[in-house]
């Protein structure tokens, strides 16, 4: 305790405290209007409102001429400790302290003499504990700084590092503390200040009530101390009291209550609540300053206040939801401080480019194409180190200019090739700026100081962003990143040298620590934590988060000080329970603030799907009020004061103020419908969104096929749904589903990429191995005049031909970066190089058999040697077909042999035959094949045979065909004629493929089930679409088991 007398008076919060305070401001200026009085506040927000609440003579007059403030103070007591001791600290040359500071004092002590930290020493979350704890021991003396060290091995340790610290420090550096125990006061300035009033203050420090005590020795001073009526809550207030020498205080204060408890869903209703009642309020004549909404935490409070207050266009001020490091230039140099790590791994890269508009040249205003740039990654298969990006992307361009010669031969057509000559240009670019970014983050060649790491930093931000005078409407955010960086490079002084982790870490975490303020003070509806609103009154506050664990703050123990060991300085030191009476104070001040107050209490948290518990305080408010719980005064009408809302849509329905237009649209719905209102005609603000999404919902709840279930009829122009062209795999598409057709050829949508690093080779290359040397092989065989016949014995040669040709496309596959991991692939070579040798090996146990007489048989392609096959459907319809046949041969008996090698399964083709032959509509090439091979090859042919011929050990080298009869054809012209009649018409409905799972319900279909969830509201809408009329040709042709799988065609 102090030896100094402060005249000390128990006072409330609100109002009362105001009207005490302009008492003794008109007492002190009694005299003379000029008197000099200063009044130490808790924070530099109340000194602004206060002065401003004061001037209004609302609580009284403040001098005996009215409501002037002249020669009135209003300060904090670390300013007022500046004004009259800070000039000492000036004139040495000492700056203040920051947190980044000691965190850089803390590290060079650990790194010097880390004692029992040493396995833990550089972890950021130890020099994160030391630093708060190293604030805390600042306001101990030495008497208990060495009682703290005696009670064990660890507080000893704590000790010796932070005193290490401040011994560190303390030549070119000072905190709130030097202040407050500085001898060298200046008492000039003290008496000029006059009479001190200690306003409400909260959780002094040991240190700040010496200093008061000290200035009550040259100035009297009057402390108004808050009580709540809460003997735990009040505890801090008694604390100060003992400290100033002053007896104990004894409360007439009664514990505040809330005027109104409401049970909310989650936190998302709690705001959406809060701002239709502010909303109300405003329409009341409540004067938006006179508005409070506070919040225990920020997360997720803060971000949802923010943007539900802006979506209703209410003004509002406080700290914003968004950080320097969620803004544009936030992003850039976290991605940046990224790469040293990752030795420019290939997502890392990525992330990189995709942070910001990152300058393309140094010297140039043109961006990096960062899409296209990620595409070409991707397709190289880059993984990561500048010598696999080297690498890949040169064997990537190559292949990319290679095809664009292709192309240029093959159609004359240089739209196309020139297409692919750009991306070869772009991944040229690609490396170049990949090797540039290298140097700048090669590990090996950062500065290991601050000052030049904090130079490396702000020259790649001009490299890739451009100077501050370049970047338009993120100035701001420039300018604190600048501010930071003066900060940390100042750390040399304590820090000759650091690593990259600990300029990044410390970097990172002002980044994080750095808001933007939003509105100006006093202006508009105050939004903020708690602990802002301490002093300050208000006409109406809302209080959030009033559930055990959100509010009071779950108890944690304290980190490297035990509560055990701080128990032993008698107070001096708070423990784990001071912080649940800590937020009961606050919780019972800020009612007590206000004359009316609204709490919230979230019963549950969808993000986290768990249930929550009112607050302890709400259940002793509710034994105050004569219930014996909350939850019965919550499910009972007669007490008003408690209300239960059971959902959203039961806060819109009986909320006078909807939060939002959206909002409002919505429960002019909801009215409609309960009027049995037809919905259509319902008055909104939003009509558009409003009227399709309405329009969605019914149509999907009625039997009607409507366009929002795929119905486009009289909507698309034949002309543009399907090519002039067909192709069996894109009409196999539109009959898998129809849905997925037009998402993917009439809308263009890609499918997601899904190769991206593939470990093993994919179904696709692997067919298109297994055709392309088959095809190379019999082309071989053909030009040397010796085409393979039904009596062909192949010999050893011929094996080793297959195999060289065969490690040929592997090879040309595994330059493209198509064939998966090394490790992966050495064997999956080997397997399909003895599938290409089984082609020849087991070729004899097909039936029938003939002679080679073409391989990959184009028509209709670009480079094929015949024109597209044209039919004449049923309908009198001609249309044009395109496709590639693997293998025609011809036997002696006049019969043309048509081959599709399949390197799939053969489970799906079972039911393939001559009265199935097209599986309802999914397995249109055998057909269309043999149409072909016959038109183009059939001269003095009798019958045409066709056959899937399975080319794997795995499918025992199985074939599955048939003899294509006039009956075949005709069922394959009828179902062209279904299937082109359905696009033509426009019947896109989405229709998945039956689920891989019965326990998941997970289709086959991205585009039906984008989300992975599951089809079953899409299944149960077509059990009533597949009994509609304009369907019934779609569904009779392809019945309930007709799908099945095949592999990607070479038709397109």
């Amino acid at each position: 305790m102090v030896g100094a007398m402060i005249d000390a008076r128990e006072v409330g919060f609100g109002s009362e405290a105001n009207e005490q305070l302009a008492g003794l401001l008109h007492d002190a200026k009694s005299q003379d209007v000029f008197a000099p009085v200063c009044v130490i506040v808790p924070s530099n927000y109340v000194a602004v409102t206060l002065r401003r609440e004061l001037a209004t003579g609302n609580y009284g007059a403040t001098s005996w001429v009215g409501s002037g403030l002249v020669g009135t103070d209003f300060l904090t007591s670390y300013r007022l400790a500046e004004a009259v001791a800070g000039h000492t600290f000036l004139a040495q040359g000492r700056q203040p302290v920051r947190g980044v500071v000691i965190g850089a004092a803390i590290r060079q002590i650990l790194s010097d003499t880390p004692g029992i930290f040493e396995p833990i020493a550089h972890h950021g979350a130890t020099e994160r504990e030391l630093v708060r704890v190293y604030r805390e021991l600042r306001d101990l003396e030495e008497s208990d700084l060495n009682t703290l060290a005696s009670t064990g091995e660890r507080s000893s340790e704590v000790v010796r590092v932070c005193s290490a610290a401040n011994r560190l420090l303390q030549d070119k550096w000072f905190d709130e503390f030097d202040l407050f125990r500085s001898s060298d006061l200046a008492l000039g300035k003290v008496s000029n200040f006059g009479r001190l009033v200690l306003f409400l203050p909260q959780q002094l420090a040991n240190t700040e009530t010496t200093f008061l005590s000290r200035l009550s020795d040259v100035s009297s001073m009057t402390a108004l101390i808050g009580l709540t009526g809460s003997e735990e809550a009040d505890r801090d207030s008694n604390r100060v009291a003992d400290l100033f020498n002053t007896q104990h205080l004894s409360s007439n204060v009664t514990p505040a209550s809330a005027s109104t408890v409401i049970s909310v869903s989650d936190p998302d209703d709690e705001v959406r609540t809060t701002v239709r009642a502010v909303i109300g309020l405003l329409d009341q004549g409540v004067t938006a300053s006179q508005i409070a909404i506070l919040y225990p935490h920020r997360n997720p409070y803060a971000r949802l206040l923010e943007e539900h207050l802006n979506d209703s266009a209410v003004s509002f001020s406080g700290v914003s939801s968004r950080t320097v490091a969620d803004s544009m230039l936030g992003r850039f140099i976290r991605s940046l401080l990224a790469l040293p790590d990752k030795n420019l791994n290939v997502d890392a890269v990525l992330d990189f480019l995709a942070s910001s508009q990152i300058r393309l040249h140094v010297d140039g205003a043109l961006s990096a194409p960062s899409v296209s740039w990620s595409q070409a990654a991707i397709a190289a298969g880059v993984s990561a180190g500048l010598e696999d990006w080297s690498e890949r992307l040169s064997r990537h361009k190559e292949q990319l200019v290679a095809t664009a010669a292709k192309e240029r031969i093959r159609t004359g057509d240089d739209s196309q090739s020139s297409r692919y000559e750009k991306r070869a240009h772009e991944v040229n670019d690609l490396l170049t700026f990949v090797t540039e970014l290298n140097q700048i983050v090669n590990p090996e060649s950062l500065p290991t100081d601050w000052v030049e790491l904090c130079s490396w930093l702000r020259q790649a931000i001009e490299r890739y962003l451009g100077t501050n005078d370049q970047v338009g409407p993120h100035n701001g955010d420039f300018s604190a990143v600048e501010q930071i960086l003066d900060q940390l490079q100042n750390l040399t002084r304590i820090e000759p040298a650091t690593t990259f982790s600990v300029f990044r870490r410390s970097l990172e975490t002002q980044l994080e620590d750095h808001n933007e303020r939003i509105g100006k003070l006093g202006q508009g509806v105050l939004v903020g934590d708690i602990r802002q609103a301490w002093g300050l009154n208000f006409e109406h506050t809302f209080i959030l988060g009033l559930a055990e664990g959100i509010f009071p703050t779950a108890p944690r123990k304290n980190g490297v000080i035990s509560d055990e060991d701080r128990a032993q300085l008698n107070g001096a030191l708070s423990v784990s329970r001071d912080v649940t009476n800590d937020d009961h104070r606050r919780f019972l001040a800020a009612l007590s603030s206000s004359n009316k107050n609204t709490v919230l209490f979230p019963r549950g948290d969808l993000r986290q799907h768990k249930e929550n518990y009112p607050a302890r305080w709400l259940e002793q408010m509710a034994e105050r009020m004569g219930v014996p719980s909350l939850n019965e005064a919550l499910m009972d009408s007669r007490h008003s004061w408690a209300i239960h809302q059971p959902s959203f849509i039961s806060g819109v329905r009986n909320s006078n103020f909807p939060a939002s237009s959206q909002e409002f649209d919505l429960a002019s719905l909801l009215d409609g419908r309960d009027e049995g209102q037809d919905l259509a005609t319902v008055l909104l603000n939003n009509t558009s969104s409003f009227e399709a999404g309405r329009q969605l919902i019914d149509s999907r709840n009625s039997g009607r096929f409507t366009r929002f279930d795929g119905n486009l009829s009289g909507l698309v122009n034949p002309s543009t749904v399907r090519t002039n062209v067909l192709s069996p795999t894109r009409l196999k598409q539109w009959v898998d589903c129809p849905h997925s057709y037009f998402m993917r050829h009439v809308l263009d949508v890609d499918e997601p990429e899904s190769f991206r690093h593939e470990f093993r080779i994919s179904a696709l290359i692997r067919g298109s191995l297994i055709h392309e040397a088959a095809d190379r092989f019999f082309q071989d065989q053909i030009s040397k005049g010796t085409p393979p016949g039904p009596n062909r014995q192949y010999n050893e040669h011929d094996i080793l031909l297959m195999r060289q040709i065969g490690m040929e496309v592997a090879t040309e596959l595994e330059t493209q970066g198509l064939v998966g991991r090394p490790l992966f692939w050495k064997r999956d070579r080997e397997q399909l190089l003895n599938d290409l040798v089984g082609i020849l090996k087991f070729d004899n146990q097909r039936e029938p058999r003939g002679t080679v007489v073409a391989t990959e048989l184009k028509f209709g392609l670009p480079d094929g040697d015949f024109p597209p096959l044209k039919r004449k459907l049923p309908s009198g319809r001609t249309v044009n077909f395109r496709g590639s046949v693997d293998r025609v041969e011809k036997t002696a008996a006049g019969t043309l042999v048509v081959v599709d090698y399949k390197t799939g399964k053969l489970d799906s083709y079972k039911q393939l035959s001559p009265d199935n032959p097209i599986l309802g509509g999914s397995q249109l090439q055998l057909p269309l094949y043999a149409a072909a091979a016959n038109s183009y090859l059939g001269q003095d042919v009798n019958e045409t045979h066709a056959s899937y011929w399975f080319t794997s050990d795995s499918q025992k080298w199985a074939t599955k065909g048939y003899l294509v009869t006039y009956d075949v054809l005709d069922a394959f012209d009828e179902a062209i004629d279904v299937i082109v009649d359905g696009i033509e018409g426009g019947l896109f409905p989405p229709k998945p493929a039956p689920s891989s799972s019965k326990w998941t319900g997970v289709g086959k279909c991205v585009f039906c089930d984008p989300d992975a969830l599951g089809t079953r509201e899409i299944d149960e809408k077509w059990k009533t679409l597949s009994l509609l009329d304009s369907l019934h040709p779609y569904i009779q042709l392809r019945g309930e088991d007709a799908i099945a799988s095949d592999e990607q065609g070479d038709d397109e």
